[in-house]
């Protein structure tokens, strides 16, 4: 838990300035454009990604004081945050109404299950994230460019082992 005590006041601010981009960036983009129009629930689930995004790399930068666990992490929470993203925003597999997109709410599902069966532990969270990546690479049955997103769990999963090795 040291790892904790040296996250000061700046550092929290660099964490969680990003996820509230999330939020302010399309607020002032509506002000500026009428193109930008978000609804309530817009807003909320840009909250509620900001806050996930950020608690986990909180959470992540407190269990462990590795600099590849806590890429790692980021890019697992990235690529998560950007699948969710582009899901909700325009759909994978044609518009955002699709039924097949909600496959591809299953991936960062898959990853949040395999962190808690891992307990955060490196070498668990690489087995997790390589996991998560092979799953990513199946739905890409469904739409062929989605398999790149399988690229940052791989390369989250090789962090996460070089970490356990550290």
């Amino acid at each position: 838990m040291q790892s904790s005590r040296r996250l000061g006041t700046p550092w929290m601010l660099a964490l969680w300035a990003p996820p509230a981009l999330l939020v302010l960036i399309p607020l002032i983009a509506m002000q500026l454009s009428s193109e930008m129009a978000w609804s309530p629930g817009d807003f909320l689930a840009a909250a509620l990604l900001g806050l996930a995004l950020g608690g986990g790399f909180e959470l992540a930068t407190r269990s462990s004081g590795s600099t590849a666990y806590r890429a790692a992490a980021a890019l697992a929470l990235l690529a998560g945050l950007g699948l969710v993203w582009v899901n909700l925003a325009v759909g994978i597999v044609g518009s955002e109404g699709n039924p097949a997109n909600l496959l591809f709410m299953l991936i960062p599902l898959l990853a949040l299950i395999g962190t808690a069966i891992a307990r955060l532990r490196p070498r668990g969270m690489a087995w997790a994230m390589a996991v998560t990546g092979v799953a990513q690479l199946l739905l890409a049955g469904v739409a062929p460019f989605s398999a790149i997103f399988a690229l940052p769990w791989f390369a989250s999963a090789w962090l996460f082992r070089k970490a356990a090795r550290d």
